[in-house]
């Protein structure tokens, strides 16, 4: 469950954005984007996967139908060079209109804009072309990592509305290392996890992947996900649980981003775990250069006696992760506890308005 502290109604107020250096913003419907590929590939380098032009084309083109509501914000200096870029999508009502920058409820869980420096004239010109293009908007934003220069901005010049964490866990030097850092209570219960295992004659193993999966093993991989959330939803209402189910379906076939991204997105990776070749748990990310970052995970809830992703996710840690030299293995937003077993440290994030 992800932690989560309400701002109260009473902190709302209007907010009058004002820069300095003049800034040209354009506002483009998302299928002119790539006229700005090149562009963005270049101001993105040093950023997070999440704002890679390949993830958020991914993403735009199967959320929200990639269609009238997806639209690019793109700021030139006065030479003409583009400085940053902002994806958003408009939901439209009769005299507002709800802006959301990438970011909110959906897997971009660190959000910024895209740009090698972020300035308050970046922020002010791209507020004030939004204000203008659409009507009474209010600025949506989620994910934005502390103390980094853009949540310094929006400190100073927006609402924070709400505070929560993200755990992530670095890969060690070696494993000796790593278990040195882990509680007694937490290799107790990685031994027993293996014992109940081999008690109970399963074969225990986990495949890596990487990049796409055939429709077979995805489909067995959203099948899973399905049934865990159908579980966790459950009421006791017979006509309820049919309604969810249903609803459940849905959403993961036809509007959660992952079933899609598993079967096309180049730079996914995939930590799938098997008891007698029965897939019974997995983990779902995308490879950021030396780091993983898990956008989903899931175990069989008949297995979970046996902590089957917990071991694999060990397992990975101090073997496959050293050999190949990764530094982070980040489950993003969320502090469950099974992320802070494994060592993991925390960041907070921020979510903010403007209006």
């Amino acid at each position: 469950m992800r932690s989560i502290v309400e701002k109260k109604k009473s902190d709302r107020k209007s907010l009058a954005f004002s820069g300095g250096i003049k800034m040209n913003v354009s506002i483009i419907p998302f299928k002119m984007v790539e006229s700005i590929k090149d562009e963005w590939k270049e101001l993105s380098k040093n950023q997070t996967i999440f704002q890679s032009y390949e993830w958020n084309v991914n993403y735009l083109k199967i959320k929200w139908g990639g269609g009238e509501r997806n639209y690019i914000c793109i700021v030139k200096d006065d030479n003409e060079d583009v400085v940053a870029i902002l994806p958003i999508t408009a939901f439209k009502r009769i005299n507002k209109t709800n802006i959301i920058i990438l970011g909110k409820n959906n897997y971009v869980d660190y959000g910024d804009i895209i740009s090698k420096s972020v300035t308050k004239d970046i922020l002010a010109a791209t507020v004030d072309a939004i204000k203008k293009k659409f009507t009474n908007p209010t600025i949506e934003l989620q994910g934005i990592i502390e103390n980094t220069k853009f949540q310094k901005l929006l400190e100073a010049e927006a609402i924070m509305t709400a505070e929560y964490k993200a755990v992530a866990v670095r890969i060690p030097y070696n494993a000796d290392e790593y278990n040195a850092h882990l509680t007694k209570s937490t290799r107790q219960n990685l031994r027993t996890a293996l014992n109940r295992m081999n008690t109970d004659g399963l074969s225990y193993r986990y495949e890596i992947y990487e990049g796409t999966i055939d429709k077979v093993l995805a489909e067995k991989l959203v099948n899973l996900h399905l049934k865990r959330n159908i579980e966790k939803n459950l009421t006791s209402s017979s006509i309820h649980n049919f309604l969810r189910k249903v609803k459940q379906n849905f959403v993961e076939r036809y509007v959660s981003v992952i079933p899609v991204s598993m079967r096309s997105y180049k730079g996914s990776w995939y930590l799938i775990v098997y008891l007698n070749d029965i897939i019974v748990g997995y983990l779902y990310g995308l490879r950021d250069n030396n780091c993983i970052r898990v956008l989903q995970n899931c175990v069989d809830s008949d297995y979970r006696r046996y902590s089957p992703v917990f071991r694999a996710c060990y397992d990975f840690i101090t073997k496959e992760a050293i050999e190949n030299n990764l530094e982070w293995l980040d489950f993003t937003s969320g502090d469950e506890d099974y992320k802070y077993k494994l060592n993991g440290k925390e960041m907070i994030l921020y979510s903010y308005k403007i209006v």
